[in-house]
């Protein structure tokens, strides 16, 4: 079971993009790291309501490298990537 369901995750979103407070702010508000919170916000603005849900994946070895290939040859971070 997730620490956090999808409903309050999206409130935190929904918060932190009015753009009235930074990430530290709203990590102090809701008691989620801010870290945490440009990470929801990003898989939100990449995949919608989708990015939130919780994922029970597993991936062969073969996607697993091609993920490490297009960060490398995009020079994405691993958080971008992740959205992605």
């Amino acid at each position: 079971m997730s620490k956090h369901d999808e409903a309050f995750k999206r409130s935190v979103v929904e918060f932190y993009q009015k753009g009235e407070r930074g990430s530290r702010e709203v990590d102090r508000h809701f008691g989620v790291d801010h870290a945490t919170v440009r990470k929801w916000a990003a898989s939100y603005e990449g995949h919608g309501p989708a990015g939130l849900a919780k994922k029970f994946s597993h991936y062969n070895a073969a996607f697993k490298l091609s993920v490490l290939q297009r960060m490398w040859e995009d020079g994405l971070s691993y958080r971008q990537t992740a959205a992605l």
